[in-house]
């Protein structure tokens, strides 16, 4: 792990380079819009999962 934080140090563009893509990846995966779709696939399975028990 000391090798990698000594890399990360000494290599500050590629870590600029790294921190742009893991913020990019983290907006598209866990966006309003993403996280609002998520929730209501979940819920549209439990509900068709109460009517089926029904």
């Amino acid at each position: 792990m000391a090798d990698k934080i000594n890399w990360a140090i000494e290599n500050p563009a590629e870590m600029e380079i790294l921190a742009r893509m893991a913020k990019k990846e983290a907006e598209q995966r866990f966006s309003i819009e993403e996280i609002a779709e998520k929730h209501e696939e979940l819920y549209n399975k439990v509900a068709l999962m109460n009517k089926n028990f029904s």
